[in-house]
């Protein structure tokens, strides 16, 4: 299990910045290693099927962050790069977070926060264990790993 601290059960914390040299070297492999052994193991928890998609997205995020810091061409995983920062969203909400959120629940990406994204927000909630409001913010965002 990760926690919210970025710390697995078996004490795995990943740090781009202990990687690198400097932020003018090239990305060393080992960030590489360390991102597909985390996968390899997420993989074999029963969990992975609930919560794969979402793990997954935040790996791959922490991989890109590694090459950006590295001052490396990084690609964006999905189109979603994990945030600090984010806005609670709502039916009748539109914006950028509304875009993040419905790209994360694999909806039409309109940027407006209407019924249909509602329903499938309030969906995804109880199917993830999360209280079903329709509403989207801290704990639905990091659920989602929109939230780094």
């Amino acid at each position: 299990m990760v926690t919210s601290s970025g710390r697995s059960q078996a004490g795995w914390r990943y740090r781009p910045s202990n990687t690198f040299q400097s932020r003018k070297t090239r990305p060393h492999p080992s960030h590489h290693v360390m991102c597909d052994r985390r996968l390899t193991f997420l993989r074999t928890l029963s969990t992975w099927s609930t919560f794969g998609k979402g793990w997954e997205r935040r790996v791959e995020g922490v991989r890109a962050t590694a090459i950006a810091m590295a001052g490396g061409n990084s690609p964006v995983i999905g189109g979603i790069v994990p945030s600090v920062d984010y806005t609670t969203v709502k039916k009748g909400s539109q914006g950028i977070w509304v875009r993040k959120l419905q790209e994360a629940l694999e909806i039409q990406v309109d940027g407006k926060f209407g019924k249909d994204t509602e329903a499938v927000l309030k969906a995804w909630q109880q199917a993830h264990g999360l209280e079903p409001d329709g509403i989207a913010g801290r704990t639905t965002y990091r659920s989602l790993c929109l939230l780094a």
